[in-house]
């Protein structure tokens, strides 16, 4: 691993599949990025797009990546390069589109799309307009009388603009229309850009004969195998083949097919990368075909210095029903070896490999094989990678590897908080969990470039608010069969994948929206730990109205946090204005490493004394809060708050 300020990476990728890890490279700025694809995608508004333009390969990944980037770097043109013409958009409106768009960028029926255009910059209109004439002028050229735009994307239509300018050189057009990413980071075709077709073979004997079939609904049988072929195989080649034996369509298939040449420009990204990453996806189009290019898999080998990461699918799809963890990475190593034509090892294409932990019970999860790989068990990093639905926590994967990287180099990498874990005890709170997991949920971190995850854990509750935690979708949910809101805050701990640990109520006391505002004061402050003061905003003469004539509650709620805070100073040297305050945020590593003993209210306090003595501070922000009675819930009680203190003068004479 070289020494450096900053890191080239390259990512082998499809479409959609990467998006998640990609746009955190995108905005880390100690990163050159490089994506790869390839270009063999032939259906729907593709399929369309290479029918206009013959020759040319298909745009569509190539449009996803550029939409990927500049949803971080120039948002505004995203909606017009992902807009789709209307359906059964005749020839004559086609034709007439273009002329219009090209003159003026305005066509009267596309209100939507007309305003998009009034939100980008004069430079990228310059270029839409130049990229429309080009095509304008291609079609002119060619006579093309019927242009079929039925649901076609318009950032495709702009590629095939593109081409047309650039003399036909697929490589250049994905150039030129790069451009408008307004980004230094790259996209780059894996061939030399020939125009080939993707073809693939399933164990029951079944052939696709394009792309679009592969990525289809399809049976359970696994694929077999991919190939590549100059061309479409003609309908009668293709009802021939649909009768022949297995063995003789493998025979054919393999007899006529063509490994690809490489593109000469990614020759030097992938020979001088400090990081080499397999990205996920739909594997037997959008990444299989990537490996079969001649000379990739030597390239990669002889870059011995790189950190090379294979990121594994979580779900599967279409086209890996049947395929387990062990067997898409064997048919990687297979491809990346052309088809057994080379024989590279496995260490030399592969350094980590990033596996999603087993989520046996769920049928649509990847299974999770690794007995199958022995060999390489060394090199797996297993977690739960997932943020939803498939998708992986893109600032995770980014956090992991650079705490790989910097433990190979002198001049560390800048390090970063890439994901909050919210925790949250219950004990009897049904009438309050359903509305706070609502709010949990609709916090929206992206602005703080943070992932989320909500941990419920449920302390045995008599009520059903276990039953309502089981029943909502989108959060991690468990039962901790002790008592105690200490024990269900280290079976939150145990099971949080976060780097940043929020403790929160499920009492509706506090306003989830706080904790946006405290984890934005502690990447600010870069601190280690923050709390949410009550003491700083809230009344205290609220508590007449809720406590009434019952002054002794009035008086534990109003100065029993005080008498704690007192404690601290005196046997801590540590000023916490408001110990006892329901929402406290922490740096994950800071927990790490202190050992956590006690079980109810106290283990709060039992963590500040620790932290105290390993010289951690606290800093505090003001939070809103909502007090409420016994009878309304509350939980927090005279004996909590004694056994809170009893803590703090018994860890002072251990620690």
């Amino acid at each position: 691993m070289r020494n450096k300020q900053y890191l080239d990476v390259v990512i082998f990728a499809g479409g959609r599949g990467c998006r998640s890890i990609i746009q955190p490279f995108i905005k880390y700025s100690q990163i050159n990025l490089t994506i790869i694809v390839n270009a063999y995608d032939d259906g729907l508004s593709t399929g369309l797009a290479r029918r206009l333009m013959p020759g040319m390969l298909g745009p569509s990944d190539i449009r996803k990546n550029i939409s990927n980037i500049s949803e971080i770097t120039n948002p505004n043109i995203v909606p017009i390069l992902e807009y789709r013409l209307p359906k059964n958009f005749s020839f004559e409106q086609g034709n007439i589109f273009l002329k219009e768009m090209a003159c003026n960028l305005n066509f009267p029926s596309l209100n939507d799309l007309n305003n998009y255009f009034l939100n980008i910059s004069f430079g990228d209109a310059i270029l839409i307009k130049k990229l429309l004439n080009s095509l304008n002028n291609f079609i002119e050229i060619n006579k093309v009388e019927k242009i079929n735009l039925s649901d076609f994307s318009f950032g495709n239509l702009l590629f095939c603009g593109a081409y047309a300018l650039e003399n036909f050189s697929f490589n250049l057009a994905i150039e030129k229309l790069s451009a408008l990413t307004h980004s230094q980071h790259s996209i780059m075709n894996v061939t030399d850009g020939r125009n080939l077709v993707l073809n693939a073979l399933k164990e029951d004997g079944t052939i696709f004969f394009n792309e679009a079939g592969i990525v289809a609904t399809q049976n359970n049988s696994k694929v077999s195998d991919i190939y590549l072929f100059d061309n479409y195989l003609s309908d009668d080649v293709q009802s021939e083949m649909i009768y022949l034996p297995y063995e003789e369509k493998k025979k054919y298939l393999s007899n006529n097919s063509i490994f690809p040449n490489i593109n000469p420009n990614i020759k030097d990204k992938v020979k001088n990368a400090d990081l080499i990453i397999y990205g996920p996806g739909t594997q037997h189009s959008s990444l299989f075909p990537s490996y079969l290019t001649k000379g990739l898999g030597t390239l990669i080998e002889s870059n011995i210095s790189a950190e090379k990461i294979y990121i594994s699918n979580i779900c599967k799809d279409h086209e890996i029903s049947s395929e387990s963890l062990s067997s898409l990475i064997e048919k990687f190593h297979y491809y990346l070896n052309l088809k057994g034509t080379l024989s590279i090892s496995k260490n030399s294409l592969v350094s980590k490999y990033f596996i999603n932990s087993e989520k046996c019970f769920d049928i649509n999860y990847l299974k999770n094989d690794l007995n199958k790989l022995i060999g390489e068990k060394n090199n797996f990093v297993v977690y739960d990678w997932e943020s939803s639905s498939g998708s992986h926590y893109g600032n995770q994967v980014l956090a992991e590897i650079i705490n790989i990287v910097n433990s190979k180099i002198q001049n560390k990498l800048k390090s970063f908080s890439s994901k909050v874990s919210i925790i949250v005890p219950v004990y009897n709170e049904e009438s309050t969990i359903v509305k706070v997991i609502k709010n949990l949920r609709e916090l929206d971190f992206y602005p703080e470039g943070l992932d989320k995850e909500i941990i419920i854990v449920d302390g045995m509750s008599d009520d059903s608010s276990y039953e309502l935690i089981s029943a909502e979708s989108g959060i991690k949910s468990f039962r901790c069969f002790s008592k105690g809101k200490g024990e269900c805050l280290k079976l939150g701990l145990a099971n949080a994948s976060g780097d940043i640990i929020v403790f929160f109520p499920s009492d509706g006391e506090y306003n989830e929206n706080d904790i946006r505002i405290l984890i934005r004061g502690m990447l600010d402050n870069e601190t280690n730990i923050i709390f949410g003061s009550r003491n700083i905003k809230f009344s205290y003469d609220n508590l007449r109205s809720i406590y009434g004539k019952n002054y002794l509650y009035y008086l534990i709620s109003k100065f029993g946090g005080f008498v704690i805070t007192i404690v601290l100073l005196v046997l801590y040297n540590r000023f916490v204005g408001d110990p006892l305050t329901s929402i406290k945020i922490f740096k994950k590593d800071v927990l790490k490493n202190i050992r956590l003993t006690k079980k109810s209210f106290d283990l709060e306090t039992e963590i500040i004394a620790k932290l105290s003595r390993s010289g951690e501070y606290f800093l505090e922000l003001p939070v809103s809060y909502k007090a409420r009675t016994k009878k309304q819930g509350k939980k927090m009680n005279l004996i909590s708050g004694l056994f809170c203190l009893f803590c703090l003068i018994q860890l002072n004479f251990k620690i």
